[in-house]
């Protein structure tokens, strides 16, 4: 009758242990992240903004068009990654968020429904066996809801490309990098609260917003994007969020202003009352970024089969003494670099002269500078940036302000050089005459981008301002320095944000890393660590050494098999002496 009590006994205590233990699994999550990458770690913004989310009063919800049997073994391993993400973040979140996954491979009102909505259809490929190949259409979406409005997020937007046959490839590995940063992205716009404000220059004839639509689109996944022009007498109000605290607290609660400001490719005089309006923004904490160059080229000449020649125009921009005193200078010139990057021209190529005539193919084009390598220096807006294309870029040169520091991001290569004053561009002889190296001995690693931190002085500290008299009836007084430590960032090149125009391959992007640059820098000039880091991340898949697998392959099989079986064995070995070991005591009792 004991002994029964004590089977009863410890028959509660194990049901009572797995209980307690499944109570605990279903609410913790412990997980050591051993990869080098911190591929499954949450980033301090992604955490930030799920412990936000959880102390609303509103739900998330979250529905991932991306679920079924018949997906191909990548995309279920992408699929899990996704699951694994959401996961940790509700971690954070709590009840805040809730997702769910959806098939809708077998729903044709879904699909229609889900294409009205904007998710993405991609049609893939699966080779099943040697001659058959399986078409499916996959909808990689994901719908978030919060508080009455409505995202659609592009799980693998840019991560996909057509190829042959109308079909897509699309790079699961790059993908699966990505997910934290663009479910995160859109999940924090949502969320109440305000955002920090990038406004776009728009007079001068900068670069609009519709001109460099996936730099701007990009921007508006973290930051609330204005136009604005530079005009006298309209002061361009400054962002409190760069003020020391004892400060801010004095100005009014609904005050706003421009955290950052975005001046691309201006190509007409500022006068000086709008410098004026420039530079106490500045002043007042306000932070640029400079897409600059000191003369531009008009390739429309190109288009003429006769003479394809132009003239390159120096842009007078009224700018160099602001520059002066900010601490660098854009040079007077254009850069010729051997490292080219391509540009497209009319070409007939060999043997197809009587069936196609004439077509675009891109050839090296050494007036497109391809910064690589070396001549990425190391800084935080540099990070993880492995490519950068200037077009038609001038030079950059230091100058020493007291109390300023200057952070050199991107050189030119070795073979490249600088060429002083307006030039003729025959784009025959570009491309039939190669410069020998030895013209570009010594005259290399020119500097094309710079960020500066510090602070900066005024241009108009210490003049007379004709416009006097009107500051003081409108109360505003010239600040001759920036009190508090400020930020600006130069690239010689006012193209950087364009798309490429490459009607060979259809391409219509941002080249290379020249988006990654671009918001890393705006990040940077915010001061925001955090999106930077998230972008930055990459997955590495490490294999197995292919030479030592194929040498040892013998031992690797003999272990996958025996050592399951004989750990089967060795368990049931153990249950049998420790039953006969009991059994022997019970009979001694």
């Amino acid at each position: 009758m004991k002994q029964g009590r004590t089977y009863y006994l410890q028959a509660l205590l194990a049901l009572g242990i797995l209980l307690l233990v499944n109570f605990f699994a279903g609410h913790l999550i412990f997980r050591i992240d051993l990869t080098e990458e911190g591929r499954y770690t949450l980033s301090d913004v992604t955490r930030q903004t799920m412990d936000s989310l959880g102390r609303t009063n509103q739900v998330m919800t979250v529905k991932v068009y991306l679920d079924g049997e018949n997906l191909p073994a990548r995309l279920k391993r992408y699929r899990e990654a996704v699951r694994t993400t959401l996961v940790e973040m509700k971690v954070h979140a709590g009840d805040r968020l809730q997702f769910e996954f959806v098939d809708p491979s077998t729903n044709a009102a879904l699909q229609r429904h889900l294409v009205e909505q904007g998710v993405p259809t991609i049609p893939i490929a699966e080779q099943k066996g040697n001659t058959e190949l399986r078409q499916q259409l996959i909808f990689p979406g994901v719908v978030v809801n919060y508080a009455g409005s409505e995202q659609v997020i592009n799980l693998l937007f840019n991560d996909c490309y057509q190829v042959e046959g109308g079909q897509y490839q699309c790079d699961y590995q790059k993908a699966e990098s990505e997910i934290e940063y663009k479910l995160v992205s859109q999940m924090q716009r949502m969320l109440p609260g305000q955002k920090r404000i990038v406004g776009i220059v728009t007079s001068h004839a900068c670069l609009k917003p519709s001109q460099m639509p996936e730099f701007t689109s990009e921007l508006r996944r973290f930051y609330d994007v204005i136009t604005l022009p530079v005009k006298a007498g309209t002061g361009i109000p400054a962002s409190a969020a760069f003020l020391p605290d004892s400060v801010r607290r004095k100005l009014p609660k609904d005050a706003y202003g421009i955290d950052v400001l975005i001046i691309a490719r201006p190509d007409s005089i500022f006068s000086e009352a709008e410098k004026y309006e420039l530079d106490q923004y500045i002043m007042q904490g306000g932070r640029v970024l400079w897409l600059v160059d000191q003369e531009t080229v008009d390739e429309k000449d190109f288009q003429n089969a006769d003479n394809p020649a132009t003239i390159s125009i120096l842009r007078e921009l009224n700018l160099d003494d602001m520059f002066f005193r900010y601490g660098f200078r854009v040079g007077v010139n254009l850069l010729e670099d051997m490292q080219a990057g391509r540009k497209e021209v009319m070409m007939t190529l060999p043997g197809s002269e009587s069936r196609r005539g004439p077509r675009p193919v891109p050839v090296p084009y050494y007036y497109f500078s391809l910064v690589t390598g070396t001549g990425i220096l190391r800084h935080e807006i540099t990070k993880a940036i492995e490519a950068v294309e200037f077009r038609y870029a001038s030079t950059l040169d230091t100058l020493p302000q007291p109390g300023l520091r200057h952070y050199p991001l991107l050189r030119s290569s070795q073979y490249s050089r600088a060429k002083e004053g307006t030039q003729m561009l025959n784009l025959q002889n570009i491309l039939a005459f190669r410069p020998p190296k030895d013209l570009f001995t010594g005259k290399g690693n020119r500097m094309l981008g710079l960020a500066l931190e510090g602070k900066f002085p005024s241009v108009f500290a210490g003049r007379r301002l004709p416009w006097a008299d009107s500051l003081k009836a409108r109360k505003r007084v010239t600040l001759p320095e920036n009190a508090y430590t400020n930020r600006m960032v130069v690239f010689s090149d006012g193209d950087l944000a364009l798309p490429s125009d490459l009607r060979f391959t259809g391409s219509r992007t941002i080249p290379w890393n020249n988006k990654q640059l671009l918001l890393n820098s705006v990040d940077w000039l915010i001061g925001d660590k955090t999106f930077n880091q998230i972008r930055a991340r990459d997955v590495v898949i490490r294999r197995l050494d292919a030479d030592k697998v194929m040498g040892r392959a013998w031992l690797y099989q003999v272990l996958n098999i025996a050592i399951p079986v004989l750990l089967v064995i060795s368990a049931g070995l153990f249950r049998h002496w420790r039953r006969r070991r009991r059994n022997h005591k019970l009979k001694q009792a």
